[in-house]
């Protein structure tokens, strides 16, 4: 499993899905030369096969990328056979895979940003790397290396890391679940119950109110959201696969987002604007590559929803042609 060559001092190891968000690109030379990275996972955008070559194809010998999904029993045996799990990713909501190398008593040196923020405390649990300074990244992770990722090491470096990783392996979270959320709700549920008297009649006039608010604002955020993008020159949209799948089809539900107003006009008002032109240049998340098929599968989608777009049209000239009688006779 792990690279060829002279023994390494440390195995670390990154699991997920392989696109440019995951910022997989910047573990490569962040890495220490005498380590090794192990990068498993997969995708379908071109971003997938710059990862899928980044190793001794592109002379990283203490680089293997493997290019499957893991299944729960193959990734604990990944994350329990390596030293240290690595993370560049600055969006994550939660950082699962965290959690999962907490679980498998393996430490984190991850990005300080969103999710990675919930559990990881810097040298207390786990460590903080900014990977967007690479020579510094590298210098980090020799010092955690040199450090000692043994058992004992660990214990000495990070006093929380072993009692974490003890709760997340043995917590009921069903149980702390009830407790937290579902307990709580259903006694704030029990106080507003319609039961009689003054407070079930002001309950009932809020609710009444909450639902005839929510009803016409509905119907005026939807109404000016599709407004929005069906007349915005280059809107930005995104189709996602299945949620949970590593693989993006591109067939994922979408809105209406084609620039309609630019086939009415044409471009002399609005200007001359290719699909090419509209795509972000050519950088390492590779934003064409992960979104042309998305792009191509909805022009085909307005084609088969054209209706609704004429609709907005018809209301906003009927909108437009009420208004102006409306003008004249509050004028003097």
């Amino acid at each position: 499993m792990v690279p060829h060559g002279p023994r390494k001092k440390a195995i670390m190891v990154f699991a997920g899905r392989w696109s440019g968000e995951k910022r997989i690109h910047l573990l490569f030379d962040a890495v220490p030369k005498d380590c090794a990275l192990v990068i498993c996972g997969d995708g379908t955008s071109e971003y997938a096969t710059t990862v899928e070559h980044a190793g001794p194809p592109a002379g990283r010998q203490n680089v293997l990328p493997l290019r499957k999904m893991l299944n729960a029993v193959e990734l604990r045996v990944a994350y329990a056979a390596s030293d240290l799990f690595l993370s560049a990713s600055n969006f994550e909501t939660l950082g699962n895979t965290v959690i999962e190398a907490f679980c498998s008593g393996t430490p984190v040196a991850v990005q300080p940003a969103q999710g990675h923020l919930e559990f990881v405390k810097d040298q207390k649990n786990s460590w903080f790397v900014d990977y967007n300074d690479q020579d510094e990244a590298r210098a980090t992770l020799s010092r955690i290396v040199a450090s000692g990722l043994d058992a004992e090491s660990l214990n000495r470096a990070l006093p929380d890391f072993a009692p974490l990783g003890q709760k997340f392996r043995s917590a009921n979270f069903a149980k702390d679940f009830d407790e937290a959320v579902l307990q709580p709700a259903l006694a704030v549920g029990r106080q507003q119950r319609l039961g009689g008297g003054c407070n079930a009649m002001v309950e009932l006039a809020k609710r009444i109110c909450c639902f005839v608010t929510c009803f016409f604002v509905w119907f005026l955020l939807r109404f000016a959201t599709r407004v929005v993008f069906v007349t915005s020159r280059d809107p930005k949209f995104a189709i996602l696969g299945e949620l949970g799948a590593a693989l993006d089809d591109g067939r994922g539900e979408t809105i209406v987002t084609l620039p309609c107003l630019r086939w009415l006009v044409g471009s002399k008002w609005l200007g001359s604007t290719s699909i090419a032109e509209t795509q972000s240049p050519r950088a390492v998340d590779d934003y064409e590559g992960h979104y042309r098929k998305g792009y191509r599968t909805a022009l085909k989608k307005w084609f088969q929803t054209w209706h609704e777009v004429m609709l907005m049209l018809i209301a906003i000239v009927c909108v437009l042609r009420g208004s102006v009688p409306m003008l004249r006779r509050s004028g003097p």
